[in-house]
C-alpha cells in the first residue's frame, strides 16, 4: 500500500497533508467540523459502516438532515 488515498472520484489525496485533528468525508473527502476523537454516537452525519460524511453528501445519499 502506497502513501497516498483514492476517493471514488479519482482525487488524490496524501495522508501527510491531511488534517491530524478533523474527519473528512468517506464519499467526497471534503473536510468536516467533527473531530477525531468525538465519539461516534455523538457525531452529526456519522453512518456505522462507512464512516464520517459531510452534510452535503449525508442530504444527497439520505434525503434528510442529519438526526
Amino acid at each position: 500500500m502506497g502513501d497516498n488515498v483514492f476517493d471514488f472520484k479519482g482525487k488524490r489525496i496524501q495522508k501527510a497533508q491531511s488534517d491530524k485533528l478533523y474527519e473528512y468525508c468517506a464519499v467526497c473527502w471534503a473536510k468536516t467540523d467533527i473531530r477525531k476523537n468525538t465519539p461516534v454516537e455523538l457525531r452529526r452525519c456519522y453512518v456505522n459502516g462507512v464512516g464520517q460524511l459531510c452534510p452535503t453528501c449525508y442530504l444527497e445519499l439520505y434525503g434528510k438532515d442529519s438526526p
